[in-house]
């Protein structure tokens, strides 16, 4: 979705993944003005990381914005849980039942595996592309007619990290659908708000975006054997449906232009007021 919207909207868009005939298919089918472009790689590998840079730095020599949105799902829950008021006996499910359900939803490297897509991965990538961000301040620099200084001067729109977080990673009821995947969450929005601290002295810009509900490849799809249905999942949102392209595509474009310029350190949540619905950590 938004690739298709910043690309479809005057923007070159690099596209990663480790599968190229889903590149390939994404470029078909979203692609306006041939300015989608497919980079095969492993956002996990830190070589292939620094592969990509290069790609992109020989290529067209900076970038404006980033987007951290990769994200899988490991260990999830086998809902309904067993519990102590379940009625199909008169003393419910044993405590044996409830232990069993949540040792046996994966395993310790399904963890390993979210964390390192979902939380270490966006480091990184953050990281090898941070000399191309860099390039993309001096570059509108000089198309303002400023001459760049040997120190850190920043243009009035900078270049931005947006990762890609979920309102999933604010709650903290028990119908979550992983805990892993979760807490991965949670620690990819403090990520995002780090960054934009450790980023300020050489003008970069961090924004988180926590989508809620919306069909994608992941929530149809979440493991083997596990399909979800986007539109029973909205059945929680206040708004009564899932997100649209059209809501995201608003969202990418207000970030990713000159009217998000003064957007740093934020925390986007676009999920139609789900998790103000359900016990979770958010504050206002």
């Amino acid at each position: 979705m938004m690739a298709k919207a910043l690309e479809n909207n005057g923007a070159t868009v690099y596209i990663v993944g480790r599968r190229r005939e889903v590149l390939d298919v994404a470029v078909r089918e979203h692609s306006k003005f041939g300015r989608i472009i497919p980079l095969q790689g492993d956002i996990t590998d830190r070589s292939s990381l620094l592969s990509l840079a290069t790609s992109v730095k020989d290529r067209h020599g900076y970038i404006d914005l980033l987007v951290n949105n990769a994200g899988i799902a490991r260990n999830l829950f086998p809902h309904p849980l067993p519990s102590p008021t379940e009625p199909s006996s008169d003393s419910g499910a044993s405590i044996k039942a409830f232990q069993d359900a949540l040792w046996n939803c994966g395993s310790p490297s399904d963890f390993t595996d979210t964390f390192s897509t979902n939380v270490t991965a966006p480091y990184y990538t953050t990281i090898a592309f941070l000399e191309l961000l860099h390039s993309g301040n001096t570059r509108r620099l000089r198309e303002q007619g400023q001459q760049v200084p040997h120190g850190v001067s920043v243009p009035y729109q900078t270049s931005q990290v947006l990762t890609v977080s979920s309102s999933g990673g604010f709650r903290i009821d028990a119908k979550v659908l992983s805990p892993s995947y979760t807490l991965a969450k949670a620690a990819t929005t403090h990520l995002g708000k780090l960054l934009a601290n450790l980023l300020a002295p050489w003008g970069i810009r961090s924004n988180v975006l926590a989508p809620g509900v919306f069909p994608s490849e992941m929530t149809v799809a979440m493991a083997p054997g596990v399909k979800l249905d986007p539109t029973s999942m909205a059945a929680n949102v206040p708004l009564k449906r899932a997100g649209t392209e059209e809501d995201m595509t608003g969202t990418i474009l207000f970030l990713a232009s000159r009217a998000g310029a003064y957007v740093n350190g934020a925390i986007w949540l676009v999920d139609g007021g789900r998790v103000s619905n359900i016990t979770s950590t958010l504050s206002y």
